[in-house]
């Protein structure tokens, strides 16, 4: 057996093993995404295209990352022609889960779990940035419950309920809701992967929580407003408590909708800070 650790930062790790000429394992573990520290879809598609293998098996451990970079994942395991056994060993929540659907075959660890939800997106910008976000968001949704409906067999309607309500199944209801084909009896308690992700999630199953959850600190949000965008220390606290009480991501349907609820609230302050608040330059 031949293992290759190609990345080992922040959240994200690849490792690849040549079990034999014709099996190899490649290991998905902790965050997607270059930018993230995390499992960058270059790198990943390089190792992949090594492999002269006949079988894959593609094990995941993963809260989640950049959709971009999850989707060319996604793609390069579809096209690769060996046959692609997906394990998921602790997590697929978010553009992971996306990844899981590439299998030929899917397994779920009995502890493990399946996350779907809307995308999100950080932007920054004025209140025209803001719907335009909105509008990739939704796009980015259609596709990506595509892939879920071409996987499970269940209707559009279902799955837009589920990614809207973000919505978690584990061992068992992932195989009944078709996100799996069946369930490996777990030998001990799970490792989940560690990501600051998890943190954003709302209806994070506790298991998960108690084991891998880090506080957000609000602090370089407000750093962000000050330095990056120009708000007094004054504004930008006011911000972080308007948007904690009323413009949280969490409160709403999802992330097109808090995109378009800070498209407004930008409008607002601007109108304040030309009619005689203060921003500091």
């Amino acid at each position: 057996m031949t293992t290759k650790q190609v990345n080992k930062m922040g959240f994200g790790s690849l490792r690849v093993n040549k079990v034999n000429d014709d099996m190899a394992e490649v290991f998905v573990y902790g965050d997607i995404g270059g930018w993230m520290d995390g499992v960058s879809a270059d790198e990943f598609a390089r190792e992949l295209k090594s492999l002269k293998v006949t079988d894959i098996t593609a094990r995941i451990n993963s809260g989640g990352g950049s959709v971009f970079e999850g989707q060319a994942i996604y793609n390069s395991l579809v096209n690769h022609p060996a046959k692609v056994n997906v394990i998921i060993d602790g997590i697929a929540a978010s553009i992971a889960s996306v990844i899981a659907m590439s299998g030929d075959t899917i397994s779920i660890t009995e502890g493990s779990h399946i996350m779907v939800h809307k995308p999100w997106s950080i932007a920054m910008g004025d209140a025209n940035s803001m719907r335009k976000e909105a509008e990739v968001l939704d796009s980015l949704e259609s596709g990506i419950i595509d892939i879920y409906a071409a996987r499970t067999g269940k209707s559009r309607e279902k799955l837009e309920k589920w990614v809207s309500e973000e919505t978690w199944f584990k061992g068992a209801a992932a195989v009944d809701a078709g996100f799996a084909d069946n369930v490996i009896p777990a030998k001990r308690k799970e490792n989940f992967a560690k990501s600051n992700i998890l943190n954003y999630y709302l209806h994070l199953p506790i298991d998960i929580a108690e084991d891998v959850c880090n506080t957000p600190h609000i602090r370089d949000v407000e750093r962000v407003l000050r330095d990056v965008e120009g708000f007094s220390q004054t504004q930008a606290k006011r911000i972080i408590a308007l948007m904690q009480n009323g413009y949280d991501y969490r409160d709403g349907d999802g992330q097109r909708e808090a995109a378009l609820k800070l498209a407004e609230f930008l409008d607002k302050i601007t109108s304040e800070v030309k009619n005689g608040g203060e921003r500091s330059s």
